[in-house]
Order: C-alpha cells, then sequence, then structure tokens
C-alpha cells in the first residue's frame, strides 16, 4: 500500500496503484511517503469512498456503511465500487477520527502514532484492517517543480535584475523549522501551514506557549 500525504488539506492517501501513485507524486503536488503496508491478494475487501466537499477519502470494508454514505450522504464509491485493496493477516491498522479536521480519519500499524495522537485532537476507533507485513518507515518526499518560463517583452536598459519566482508551496518539517525561517505563527492557508505543525486542530500552527 503505498501511502501518500497532501500537505495543503492534510489528508493521506492509500492505494495499490503504482500509476496512481506516481500521477499524484509527479503532477498534483502530493508527498510520497513510501509503502505502509503490504496487503494480501484476497481476504476482506476494503472499499474506498470520497466526498468532493470534504476533500475526504474513507477507506471501509462494512458493506453497510458503502451504501448508507453513498445513497444518503454525499460520498462517492472510488474504483467503480470494486475493492481497492483486502485485509487479510497478523499486523494490526489502526483508525484515528479528528472531527475538526474535515473529518478526517488516519490509518496507522504505529501502536505508538496511534497512543500519541489522541493527545492531539485524534479519536481512537480501534482496529479497522490487517496487514501481512509491515512498510519502510515513512519519508515524505516531494517532486521537483519545474520552473514556468513566461515570454518577456522586450524593455529599454537599463534594467533592475528580476527576482527569481518561487513557483514552490514552502515546506516546514516542524516548529523549529517554522520558528527559524521566521514565519511563526503560521495560520491555516497560509503557505506552508499543515496539520502536522497544527496538533489542536484550532487552525494556527507553531504558536508559542506559555512556557517558551
Amino acid at each position: 500500500m503505498y501511502r501518500l500525504y497532501n500537505r495543503m488539506n492534510g489528508e493521506h492517501l492509500y492505494t495499490t496503484s503504482e500509476n496512481e501513485k506516481d500521477v499524484l507524486f509527479q503532477q498534483h503536488g502530493w508527498g510520497y511517503e513510501g509503502v505502509a503496508w503490504n496487503a494480501p491478494d484476497t481476504g476482506t475487501p476494503v472499499y474506498r469512498l470520497y466526498n468532493a466537499g470534504l476533500q475526504n477519502h474513507l477507506y471501509t470494508s462494512d458493506v453497510n456503511e458503502v451504501q448508507v454514505l453513498t445513497a444518503k450522504h454525499g460520498w462517492i464509491a472510488d474504483n467503480n465500487a470494486q475493492p481497492v485493496f483486502y485485509s487479510g493477516g497478523d499486523i494490526p491498522i489502526y483508525r484515528v477520527y479528528n472531527q475538526k479536521l474535515r473529518g478526517l480519519h488516519h490509518w496507522t500499524t504505529d501502536q505508538n502514532e496511534y497512543a500519541i495522537l489522541p493527545s492531539h485532537g485524534w479519536q481512537q476507533e480501534g482496529i479497522k484492517f490487517y496487514a501481512t507485513t509491515l512498510g519502510a518507515p515513512i519519508q515524505t518526499q516531494y517532486a521537483q517543480s519545474v520552473p514556468v518560463v513566461r515570454p518577456v517583452q522586450p524593455i529599454p536598459l537599463p534594467t533592475a535584475p528580476v527576482e527569481p519566482i518561487q513557483t514552490e508551496t514552502p515546506y516546514y518539517p516542524n516548529c523549529k523549522a517554522v520558528r527559524a525561517a521566521g514565519k511563526a505563527p503560521l495560520y491555516r492557508g497560509q503557505p506552508g501551514y499543515g496539520p502536522h505543525l497544527d496538533r489542536d486542530g484550532d487552525g494556527t500552527a507553531c504558536e508559542r506557549t506559555a512556557t517558551e
């Protein structure tokens, strides 16, 4: 299962499709985080739903949940309503939920991550799937942006040097990097903001605490 991360809205996406992974990573700005876990070829079917209004994907093996969400709550079944992967094996995959972040769900095989996230506004929902083996440690990488070259009209000399146009959104791995760049605090919607910096989910990242 490939794991990707959208730093603009905080969503993680999981897919077995190498093509989908490559397109999102290379053309749409998603960060590629490696293989999260290995799924079996057969087992309990897992379906993927998408809600355009919430910009949110949901993975579930509950057929009744699929029917209710698609019929009454505006969700659409991906992959022509066919399973996107199968659950099976001995390694538990935990699910957490954050109502403040557009109702995002997150799935992890890391028991430490599962234990820590409730202190950052996430609600534990237990074991939802199983994997055969673990993937590699998560390391987020982004494709290099190709500079956009625009035609420039001739102008009389002399002329001042043209500042290069920045086309990349800044990425800060932690609040230390934000403060080092002089950008703290960051607010939701500002370049570089991400839910990994805003652990309490209040829309303000890297604000200084009373002890700092």
